[in-house]
């Protein structure tokens, strides 16, 4: 069964990565991905007919050492219903999120 993914990405704004990517030049970055939920649903596209397909979705987390660190977020920002903790991801991706100011 053809699956659809939607991944939220928690440690950069939609704004900079569009920039960010425009200026290292690139359309690819590496990134791990949390899992979340899969469901089955029908899909429809324009001139074809209905077909079950899975919803799957997720978290991605930047991880591409190309961004320098003061263009991500100081905090993961999973929603209202978050599938992970945000200090497990903080943890395990300290350099994927821009460093809290002590001064």
């Amino acid at each position: 069964m053809e699956t659809h993914t939607n991944l939220r990405v928690v440690n950069i704004l939609a704004e900079n990565l569009t920039e960010i990517l425009k200026r290292i030049g690139t359309d690819t970055l590496e990134m791990a991905i949390y899992p979340g939920t899969n469901r089955v649903s029908t899909f429809k596209d324009p001139n074809q007919p209905h077909r079950q397909v899975i919803n799957a979705t997720g978290y991605a987390v930047i991880t591409d050492t190309r961004i320098p660190r003061d263009w991500f977020l100081s905090s993961p920002k999973l929603g209202n219903f978050p599938l992970v903790k945000a200090d497990e991801i903080l943890a395990a991706f300290p350099l994927s999120f821009k460093p809290i100011r002590t001064d």
